[in-house]
């Protein structure tokens, strides 16, 4: 009686909560991917499903919805999933039946981190007068602060907290500059065409024209990750945090891969469907919400009920019981 109960109290604050049923499939270890023409995709690297999680697609010119041009995303300790669109900061909670909603709205904003003290790290276009590139930092209320401009940025992609203050910042230009607490900036490592950035210790991973690149923090020097195989045109990257790196590819023919970083091996997590027009942002999920959880761990409850009705020789409810010793 004890599961029965649980489960009905589970199910009813699921539904209070209005968590929609497409968003059940949102777990942790799962990656959600920004594609820009599709939305936000929750995609299990387990067995390469993919589920759409709130609709996108291209820029009309303004801010016609929430998901206009998703470009990157991600995902609080609570499993809430922040995305930059071509407008501004869309929060989305996947347990919430009101759907994303934007927090912040912003000149062309491209990538999007955690700074460590609960705010985003945000690059984009600063606005007139100059339109230069600018870092920002904007919070979960979506207030906004203006951390470093202009100098040496070209065209930001993301930004990751240093320690001991100020920021790493990724540029599809100048590579990984540094930038001081008080805003000043420097170069720091050459890389082509670098798209995303993640932090790994004691080295970075940065995505480049064709290769994925392991920068070393402490000096800079950068070489090409040994993998097995070509990667067409690396995007987004996210740690997989038992050793692996998955790499999306921005052209869509290949969708998403995972490298592990000891042996270079590349396997093959998912492709085509909603990845086919390309994946420009990614985060791994390490929480889901609590009512989501719970919905989760209802259905779980549901599958476990069901198979000792089973073993016990009861049918679906409405169906008469077989007397059957076991």
């Amino acid at each position: 009686m004890l599961h029965r109960r649980l489960l009905g109290a589970c199910a009813l604050f699921a539904i209070a909560a209005g968590s929609p049923a497409a968003s059940l499939a949102l777990s942790v270890g799962d990656v959600v991917v920004a594609a820009p023409n599709a939305g936000l995709i929750a995609v299990n690297p387990r067995t390469g499903s993919q589920t759409l999680l709130v609709a996108g697609g291209p820029d009309t010119g303004g801010p016609t919805g929430p998901l206009a041009y998703p470009r990157d995303v991600a995902v609080d300790e609570r499993g809430v999933l922040y995305a930059t669109t071509n407008h501004g900061v869309v929060r989305f909670d996947p347990s919430d039946a009101d759907g994303p909603r934007t927090i912040a709205e912003m000149g062309f904003p491209s990538g999007i981190e955690w700074d460590g003290a609960g705010n985003l790290l945000v690059p984009s276009d600063i606005g007139p007068p100059t339109y230069d590139w600018g870092l920002f930092r904007v919070g979960v209320d979506g207030a906004k602060r203006l951390l470093s401009s202009g100098q040496h940025f070209n065209v930001v992609e993301n930004a990751l907290p240093a320690a001991g203050g100020g920021w790493w910042v990724g540029d599809y230009g100048e590579g990984v500059l540094r930038v001081d607490a008080d805003g000043a900036q420097s170069q720091f490592a050459r890389v082509d065409g670098l798209w995303d950035l993640v932090l790994d210790g004691d080295r970075f991973y940065a995505s480049g024209y064709e290769d994925v690149y392991v920068v070393d923090v402490a000096t800079g020097e950068a070489r090409v990750l040994a993998t097995e195989g070509p990667l067409v045109r690396p995007g987004a990257l996210a740690l997989a945090g038992d050793g692996g790196l998955y790499v999306s590819d921005l052209a869509g023919t290949r969708g998403i891969v995972r490298i592990e970083l000891a042996t270079g091996a590349q396997t093959l997590i998912a492709s085509g469907g909603l990845l086919a027009q390309g994946a420009s942002g990614m985060a791994l999920v390490t929480a889901v919400p609590e009512p989501l959880a719970l919905a989760q761990l209802a259905l779980g409850l549901g599958a476990i009920g069901w198979r000792r009705r089973s073993v016990r020789g009861i049918d679906a409810p409405g169906h008469a019981r077989r007397r059957q010793r076991v």
